[in-house]
């Protein structure tokens, strides 16, 4: 079949940057790790309970940050809007450490940062398929004879220092089970638009209730 028949319909974006500043600033944060999931059998993941909005502390690497999702959104969304960033969090994994499948509420899109110094066998981030209901249990269960990018129902993302990555806030992901022997360190952060959007009866302005 000749490739110019073939049209991905309706795919999934995730973007990943190569951040090009130094942020190893980030490193010398004195959180205070706390346990979260603590029902995963592999053991429980470190997080910083006590500031959930911890890109305030760093307005620099926050407007970094968020400039490249204003650049991603205007050139590869299509979408020219005012952005800002929520909640923001660093987390953890020890050896052993796992989060199980979730999703984050309360966003538009969803930014992971690995700014930690060493990823050597490092877990990767795996995305679940947002149709993973109807392939699995409402469609016809016709198994491929081999993996591609159109037939997996995860993809994963190895981690990598300095790499930023964008995806849809409705897209699930997990951590599986972390076998290095270096902590793998991310900042984890919530997108939503900001000012006004949306057209007549979907009109909203955060101005109004300032």
């Amino acid at each position: 079949m000749s490739t110019n028949n073939f049209t991905p319909l309706f795919s999934t974006p995730v973007a990943t940057v190569q951040i090009q500043k130094n942020t190893d600033i980030l490193q010398t944060c004195d959180a205070t790790w706390e346990k979260t999931y603590p029902h995963t059998d592999e053991g429980a993941w470190g997080f910083c309970p006590n500031n959930n909005r911890v890109l305030e502390d760093y307005p620099e690497i926050k407007q970094i940050l968020l400039n490249s999702f204003i650049s991603f959104s205007a050139e590869i969304l299509g979408v020219c809007n005012e952005f800002d960033i929520s909640a923001s969090w660093l987390t953890k994994a020890e050896k052993g450490n796992s989060t199980p499948l979730h999703s984050h509420a309360n966003s538009f899109w969803n930014g992971v940062y690995y700014y930690g110094e060493n990823y050597d066998s490092s877990s990767p981030l795996v995305f679940e398929h947002p149709l993973i209901d109807y392939l699995k249990n409402y469609g016809w269960c016709v198994p491929p004879i081999k993996s591609t990018e159109f037939n997996n129902l995860e993809q994963k993302i190895i981690p990598i220092k300095n790499n930023l990555i964008f995806f849809p806030s409705y897209l699930k992901h997990k951590v599986p089970k972390h076998d290095g022997e270096f902590p793998r360190y991310s900042l984890s952060f919530n997108i939503i638009p900001v000012g006004q959007y949306g057209t007549y009866d979907s009109l909203y302005d955060t101005k109004w209730f300032n």
